[in-house]
């Protein structure tokens, strides 16, 4: 139900800046991939990051694709790192056997409206040591 302080925008504000900061990111780490596990982002990074000279990838949840973005632009063994991974999941533990190198970054907080946001955890990846699979659930 909405209420007087409902953001009713909520899931379709804020994307653009989740580009915009995603893009700063990568540049100032000197990533030229960036992956996220959900599809909205994956949807968002895919159009507001069209113009930018980033991959933009998906690292898939699970063993069966979930959308369009994991059979098309899948995180695979051919990425180039460093690698900006954007999750809901705070937890360094389930990259670490894909990654040698798993850096985390300051959480990333975007507005969605005068009264919500969207967090995500940020890591920096580099040094591949296993064949990319999906992660397993966050701990």
């Amino acid at each position: 139900m909405l209420g007087r302080n409902s953001d009713i925008y909520q899931r379709s504000l804020g994307w653009r800046r989740l580009g915009e900061e995603v893009t700063q990111l990568a540049r100032a780490h000197g990533a030229p991939t960036v992956a996220a596990d959900g599809r909205a982002e994956q949807a968002a990074l895919t159009y507001y990051l069209r113009n930018e000279p980033l991959a933009v990838v998906s690292w898939a949840r699970g063993a069966q694709a979930r959308s369009q973005f994991d059979l098309t632009q899948a995180l695979d063994d051919a990425a180039k790192e460093p690698v900006l991974l954007f999750t809901g999941c705070t937890s360094p533990r389930r990259l670490a056997r894909f990654y040698a190198d798993v850096t985390p970054l300051p959480r990333l907080t975007v507005q969605t409206g005068p009264q919500s946001n969207r967090r995500y955890a940020v890591f920096k990846l580099a040094r591949r040591q296993h064949p990319i699979e999906p992660p397993g659930p966050c701990p």
